[in-house]
């Protein structure tokens, strides 16, 4: 890429004046920078004129330009040429003060260029020689997520999970990284307690520096806890974790994961927390589609019939307080209407059906409140069957 001016002077035909451009925006700014560093370093390496300092820069350079690329280009060219910089200044400079930090770096640029043989080779030697550096903790990282992407085996799993919490015990300057790949390995190898732990500690951390990071955490401890979590605790847990931004949404998560997994009294639990936290909130009456839903696998009609009426309070009471400033606000209250719509009209009608063949009043007083509740709710165009059940036959 062309290095992009930051003045640019134009001869005006007109006025004979200099027009000057807009600087370029900071991350193309800092590209061209970067590169003008890597290509003067370069012809001083070339001449023979670069210390070791600068051999090293150079190195560091390249494999920032590798990371910088958004896609990086096939062989990850950058990431080879920063690999065999590195090479260059450990066997040039084999007496260099910060040998283990370019093993460090070399076996980064080596896992970036697709060997991770070499790569793990690298960092054993920097835990060999230097198993007190401050760069051992960042090694046992490295290692850690190589051992991670080479296999799901348990023995492997477990080898990667013992890296890790080396890495740990001894400070990695990536703690969230860390912890976020403890948690995955501790969830492969079915020990939900730790992973659920390490998620937690893995918002904390990136609550404030690293927003998504944080976000994705909270949805994979929803996902960890719907599978190993305490049900009985999950209102406390999610809350403590969630914290009053964002517990609402992990409980409402969990919740509708527990109704996917068939577990309905969890699922209700937590339902009935969040319809009492939020009474407005555009997703309740679909929050109450599944509970009348719940319902309608047994035979308590009057259950069914008080929770029907729930549901529809709950629409209109959404629909005249509740804010649909989000799209998947609106698209919640529409599937709740149209679930609604199906779920009443199945149950006037066959309870109507049910009334006529038994000729109990109970059973005609039961079809009729039910026949009433839909047609109040849905009063527009309604189907032939609920206008006769509405009027008696």
């Amino acid at each position: 890429m062309p290095h992009v001016p930051v003045l640019v002077a134009l001869t005006s035909l007109l006025a004979g004046a200099a027009l000057v451009a807009p600087p370029p925006p900071p991350v193309e700014a800092e590209a061209a920078a970067r590169r003008q560093q890597i290509e003067a370093l370069q012809k001083a390496v070339q001449s023979g004129k670069a210390d070791v300092e600068s051999q090293r820069k150079l190195g560091d350079l390249l494999l920032e330009e590798h990371f910088a690329l958004e896609t990086p280009a096939a062989g990850a060219p950058q990431a080879q040429a920063a690999a065999q910089q590195y090479r260059t200044v450990l066997v040039a400079q084999p007496a260099y003060a910060k040998v283990d930090e370019v093993l460090l770096s070399l076996g980064e640029a080596l896992r970036q260029a697709g060997d991770a043989k070499e790569a793990m080779a690298a960092w054993r030697r920097l835990l060999e020689r230097f198993p007190k550096s401050k760069a051992a903790a960042d090694a046992w990282l490295g290692i850690a997520r190589l051992v991670h992407e080479g296999s799901r085996e348990p023995s492997r799993l477990a080898e990667a999970q013992e890296a890790l919490e080396r890495a740990l015990k001894l400070k990695t300057t990536e703690p969230i990284a860390a912890h976020a790949l403890l948690a995955k390995v501790d969830d492969e190898l079915g020990e939900g307690a730790g992973a659920l732990e390490h998620l937690a500690v893995t918002v904390d951390l990136a609550e404030k520096d690293e927003p998504e990071t944080a976000q994705e955490a909270r949805k994979e401890f929803v996902a960890v806890y719907a599978r190993a979590g305490d049900p009985l605790k999950a209102i406390a847990e999610i809350k403590k974790v969630g914290g009053t931004q964002h517990s609402w949404d992990m409980l409402a998560a969990l919740a509708n994961a527990y109704h996917e997994l068939g577990r309905t009294a969890d699922s209700t639990r937590l339902f009935q927390q969040l319809m009492k936290e939020r009474p407005a909130s555009p997703d309740v009456p679909l929050f109450r589609c599944r509970l009348v839903g719940y319902l309608m696998r047994g035979s308590d009609k009057k259950a069914i019939l008080e929770a029907a009426r729930e549901l529809a309070g709950s629409i209109r009471k959404v629909e005249a307080e509740g804010d649909f400033t989000r799209e998947a606000d609106r698209r919640s209250i529409a599937e709740a209407r149209k679930k609604s719509d199906g779920m009443l009209h199945n149950l006037a009608t066959t309870w109507h059906e049910a009334a006529q063949g038994s000729g109990d009043p109970a059973d005609v007083t039961d079809a009729e409140q039910m026949c009433s509740l839909y047609l109040k709710l849905f009063p527009e165009d309604p189907p032939s069957d609920l206008r006769r059940c509405s009027e008696g036959y």
